[in-house]
């Protein structure tokens, strides 16, 4: 949102028109075909101030949207393309308009270039921003129900890139900045974006713990120095402890970050602390013994994001971190097939090995090729490719226990993942 209120103006957020379902959507006659979509983008075009019939929409077929409910495409000329299943469903329809003309606002300008890791968040927010949030917040679930003669279905799917509790919190800052105590439109937010919403203008009123609070002036996190991250990684809220990982996370480097300063957040419960902590590992140019030992049991923490966090950092310091390959090899064989692609693929970046390390890898090898895991397949090929001196030989000895038609599948996946990289 503080990016947000840098490009756009913090003006801007605070004049914006909130729009509800009660009163954007009065009048909308539904037709269930293209002019559904088409008459949603002008009032939205209108409520936003953009010259109406800016951008052209489309509605394709679902499976040339898999994964995902609508699409900005500004290869050529903008244009925006939505879901047929979406047409007649004004919620998620509106909502996935919304969301895609905020791509054209961000993108169309240069505001965003769309390679950032956080542009679909951001142009989440960005709904929140100009006053379109309630949809955001009510469009982010979408469910339904069909009968054929006596039996019923149900089904309930996920729409957007933040959750409404999310939204909530988003909301509670835009009623903060506009000086809103109990706005009328709250009261048309779904339940839990109503909550985190009440629960946020709580926080904000009591504590200090927010970098874009409209009565306080809070430095920007990116000018932050050495000593007032080291302060906030101690003794800050969970927000300014966060965003002091963020500026570590992105820091040049040339800066010495303590390790003392990030190996009691690897054990933290909040688990967005724990991986932002592993991942910032990889900035401290001088790892001590304790940050070590964090690090390697952070491979074990109670959320998986902590976990694969870790892996993945023990990867990258592989030559400062020996000692950890032996936990990684353990995790190869983890139940969750993500640790374990993040786990083989630390392994690889260790370098050659002796011969007893690659079994791991060819067990998991082949428990991905059965179980259609094609990300631990090529993580555990390549890493086997790495750490052994003859791979191939390694597969057509441990493949040629089982039938030949293993053996094939192996070479044919040595070749794809190996040979042709």
């Amino acid at each position: 949102m503080r990016w947000l209120a840098d490009v756009f103006g913090t003006r801007r957020m605070i004049e914006a028109k909130v729009a509800t379902p009660g009163t954007f959507l009065e009048g909308v006659e539904l037709q269930g075909d293209e002019s559904d979509a088409r008459q949603l983008l002008l009032r939205i075009e209108t409520h936003l101030g953009l010259p109406r019939g800016k951008i052209p929409i489309e509605v394709i077929a679902d499976e040339r949207l898999p994964g995902a409910a609508g699409h900005y495409d500004r290869e050529k000329n903008p244009i925006i393309r939505v879901r047929r299943s979406l047409v007649g469903d004004l919620l998620p329809l509106t909502s996935t308009l919304v969301h895609e003309v905020m791509h054209d606002m961000l993108l169309g300008p240069g505001h965003l270039s769309g390679l950032e890791a956080d542009h679909e968040p951001t142009t989440d927010l960005a709904m929140v921003f100009f006053g379109l949030g309630v949809f955001a917040a009510n469009g982010t679930v979408r469910s339904e129900s069909t009968r054929t003669g006596n039996w019923e279905s149900w089904s309930i799917g996920r729409y957007g890139y933040l959750p409404s509790r999310a939204f909530g919190y988003a909301l509670a800052l835009f009623a903060a900045w506009r000086n809103e105590v109990n706005p009328d439109w709250a009261k048309h937010l779904r339940l839990d974006a109503a909550t985190t919403f009440r629960l946020g203008r709580k926080h904000l009123r009591s504590q200090d713990d927010c970098l874009f609070h409209p009565l306080r002036d809070v430095p920007r996190c990116d000018t932050w120095s050495v000593e007032k991250v080291v302060q906030e990684l101690h003794s800050g809220g969970p927000v300014y402890r966060f965003a002091a990982l963020q500026r570590m996370i992105e820091s040049s480097q040339g800066e010495n970050w303590p390790p003392s300063a990030l190996a009691p957040l690897l054990r933290s419960r909040d688990e967005d602390i724990a991986s932002a902590a592993a991942s910032a590992a990889v900035r401290v140019p001088n790892i001590d013994d304790e940050l070590t030992r964090e690090l390697i049991g952070a491979l074990y923490h109670r959320a998986m994001p902590v976990r694969i966090a870790a892996a993945t950092v023990l990867g990258q310091l592989s030559m400062k971190l020996m000692d950890a390959r032996e936990e990684l090899l353990r995790l190869v064989a983890d139940p969750d097939s993500e640790l374990a692609a993040a786990a083989a693929t630390a392994i690889g970046s260790f370098g050659p090995a002796d011969g007893s390390q690659a079994k791991p890898l060819l067990q998991a090898h082949r428990r991905a090729m059965v179980g259609g895991l094609h990300h631990l397949e090529q993580a555990a090929i390549v890493a086997l490719s790495k750490i052994h001196s003859d791979p191939r030989d390694a597969l057509l000895k441990y493949y040629g226990q089982f039938d030949e038609e293993f053996v094939a599948w192996a070479l044919e996946s040595y070749g794809e993942y190996v040979v042709s990289g």
